[in-house]
């Protein structure tokens, strides 16, 4: 790579994928340690806390919040910096690593009691979370 014209761009394009992926991370960390008790999105975190293995409809969490479907979602992404679905996703995900704890239990029972209903869209969403599959993960 010395002798590449490119390898000034390529540097600079991996600093630029890192500082993104440490961004991301930190606003995962923002994500969990949220003081919810200064949101207005209380009673839809709540609600999607409460009933993370039910099918969950983005207008029950706007209604919650007394907002238009529109609104939530843009007070969502300028509070938590996500997207609704990405956030449950996300809680779905971490809930999954804890009942992956269990090593009695398959893939696919840990899949469909941490909210998925399908398995292979739990193994994607999983590695592309955790950065590697469910049955590689390792509880600590």
């Amino acid at each position: 790579m010395e002798d590449n014209v490119a390898k000034d761009a390529m540097a600079d394009l991996s600093m630029k994928l890192l500082l993104m992926r440490v961004i991301q991370l930190q606003n995962l960390n923002y994500t969990n340690n949220f003081q919810l008790s200064n949101s207005n999105l209380t009673p839809a975190i709540h609600y999607l806390n409460t009933h993370l293995t039910e099918r969950i409809y983005i207008d029950v969490l706007a209604k919650k919040c007394h907002r238009s479907k529109t609104l939530f979602f843009t007070t969502l992404k300028e509070q938590f910096g996500t997207t609704p679905i990405n956030h449950l996703l996300h809680l779905r995900v971490e809930d999954a690593k804890k009942i992956k704890a269990d090593p009695t239990l398959t893939i696919s029972e840990v899949c469909y009691q941490s909210g998925f209903n399908s398995v292979n869209y739990f193994i994607k969403a999983f590695k592309r979370l955790v950065r590697v599959t469910p049955k590689r993960y390792k509880t600590v």
